[in-house]
């Protein structure tokens, strides 16, 4: 927590799942990533079902790289302890077929099922805005409105998969090549963007309106960072998009909803501390553990506080019950300068009004601007750094105090401790240094 003064579709589901997998009709090439030494997980409620579609007809473009894309990814979520099937060049039937025995396992997950759902292929629009499909192999299509009946419905599938509920969702789709096909309109490109759905992470292999390479940069970036031992799926997935955006000179922006309700970690290792304390405590935070996370070198001292339960902001702001660890200083100019040199923080430099920069706190910064300085934090950490709530920020401002303010219960003695103005005629308090509103 810090303080401060034609479209392209990527979906990813995963949910875990315990019963065993349902034998499929062996309509299309598959296997198990043969060779693959999985990771175990325990009850082994992990599924993923890959599909790569490439031999298409002339109608449509053949490819060249989707085999290899979902052969990488077999190995890595074989890896990281995903039972995963990969089916190749799949027509409409097998592919349903696929999706509907996949969401059969999901189901058998219960609420502690993840599972992992990847597409790689041709992906279109019958309509400019209208509903994503994904091609099978065979489907002839010579015009976009064909789609309708040639092509597998992507909300289908993100609908059935999500319904599945589980641990966590994933549902990826890698399927922005450029198509031979007539666009709907033109100047459409890609595929349309997906709503955002609760306990669903849904990832884009490219921003909207835009086109993705035919090569591997988006499946080697993702097989790698879901195989970094305890980052959060949300930060793997932004360590993804910067890693493609340096590989293809800026040219391919993965795009991302995260729907997901829990923290989810595709790796985990316990038993390693991932912080130091940072040696003696400021007077004010004597007895409270300081620390500064050791793999991360533009990460702040942080203090670790915990709130007695019930304890909340005095406007009725959220509850604390549980320990959280705050910042020790507001973030500086210098601090959000490396932001801005590692290529973050949307480039802003704001300006310092003329009160100077350094180690000086930050100002002219908005919530958004906040927002993408956490996240930067959080990627280049593997830890989630945010915003602290309302009541977290009350009750770090009180000092530890179990009073209603760091000095006591006293409000009449706001004025001698505060920076402001005098409104005592709004609250009708009186104001202990006996001075009125605008005088010095």
């Amino acid at each position: 927590m810090l303080r401060f003064g034609y479209w392209c579709l990527f979906l990813v589901l995963g949910t875990f799942v315990s019963s065993s997998p349902p034998a499929l009709a062996q309509s299309a090439l598959s296997d198990t990533c043969t060779g693959a030494q999985a990771t175990p997980v325990a009850d082994r409620k992990r599924f993923a079902l890959i599909v790569t579609n490439q031999d298409y007809p002339k109608s449509v473009g053949r490819l060249e790289a989707t085999h290899r894309d979902g052969e990488i990814l077999c190995q890595a979520l074989s890896q990281v302890g995903f039972d995963v099937r990969h089916v190749r060049d799949v027509n409409l039937q097998q592919f349903r077929r696929e999706v509907l025995e996949y969401v059969r396992r999901l189901h058998g997950a219960g609420d502690q099922g993840v599972g992992f759902f990847y597409f790689s292929g041709h992906g279109a629009v019958a309509e400019k805005g209208g509903d994503n499909y994904l091609i099978p192999v065979k489907a002839d299509v010579k015009f976009a409105h064909e789609l309708r009946l040639l092509g597998y419905r992507l909300g289908e599938i993100v609908n059935a998969i999500s319904d599945t509920g589980g641990k966590a969702n994933f549902i990826v789709i890698d399927a922005c090549r450029t198509l031979a096909i007539p666009s709907p309109t033109r100047g459409t490109r890609g595929l349309t963007p997906v709503n955002e759905e609760g306990g669903v992470f849904l990832a884009f292999s490219t921003a909207p309106g835009q086109v993705a390479l035919d090569k591997h940069h988006f499946s080697e970036a993702l097989a790698r960072e879901i195989q970094i031992a305890d980052r959060p799926a949300y930060v793997a997935f932004r360590s993804v998009r910067r890693r493609v955006l340096k590989d293809t000179n800026h040219s391919q922006f993965p795009w991302m909803r995260d729907g997901l309700v829990n923290a989810f970690y595709f790796k985990q290792e316990t038993g390693t501390p991932n912080y130091t304390v940072a040696g003696p405590a400021p007077k004010i935070a004597q007895g409270k553990p300081i620390f500064k996370d050791k793999n991360c070198d533009v990460c702040p001292e942080m203090m670790v506080l915990n709130a007695p339960a019930g304890d909340g902001a005095t406007n009725g702001g959220p509850n604390r019950s549980a320990a959280f660890a705050i910042a020790l200083r507001e973030v500086t100019f210098e601090e959000w300068g490396r932001c801005v040199a590692d290529g973050a923080c949307r480039g802003y430099r704001p300006d310092d009004a003329g009160w100077g920069r350094g180690k000086r706190p930050v100002i002219n910064v908005s919530w958004r601007d906040a927002q993408s300085y956490v996240a930067w934090l959080s990627e280049k950490s593997g830890r989630r750094y945010r915003l602290p709530s309302e009541a977290e920020w009350e009750f770090a401002a009180r000092g530890d105090a179990d009073t209603t303010y760091f000095f006591g219960n006293d409000p009449r003695q706001l004025c001698s401790y505060a920076n402001g103005g005098d409104f005592n005629h709004f609250t009708g308090i009186p104001c202990s240094d006996d001075k009125k509103f605008g005088t010095n």
